[in-house]
């Protein structure tokens, strides 16, 4: 597994996203993980991408770049093998990125939201 992956995935499930999905993606794509979530507004999409830029910098990850205003609803955290997209709820809706990432998914997941706790 990939520990950069998990590393997101624990940074995303104790922030305010939601309906998060992970997709494993086919050999030969250009990341090996896309990972789709939400937020209710484009500040809490601003905060969090923010915070999980220092979070994974402190970790020792330094190839990040971060793409995208979040006033545009959508920002992109590209760690090289792993993809995160974060969207405002209406962005999302917009875009439908997940039926074309599902194409060339070999694998999906979707993780339960833990930030509101049990």
């Amino acid at each position: 597994m990939c520990l950069l992956k998990q590393d997101l995935v624990y940074e995303i499930m104790t922030s305010k996203l939601e309906n998060t999905v992970v997709f494993e993606m086919s050999q030969g794509y250009f990341a090996k993980f896309v990972i789709v979530t939400s937020a209710d507004s484009v500040r809490q999409i601003s905060g969090i991408s923010t915070k999980i830029l220092e979070t994974l910098k402190k970790k020792g990850y330094y190839d990040i770049t971060i793409i995208g205003p979040a006033d545009g609803g959508w920002v992109l955290v590209d760690c090289i093998d792993v993809v995160l997209h974060m969207f405002s709820n209406e962005a999302r809706a917009q875009y439908k990125i997940e039926e074309l990432l599902e194409v060339n998914a070999k694998k999906i997941e979707r993780l339960e939201d833990l930030s509101n706790g049990p």
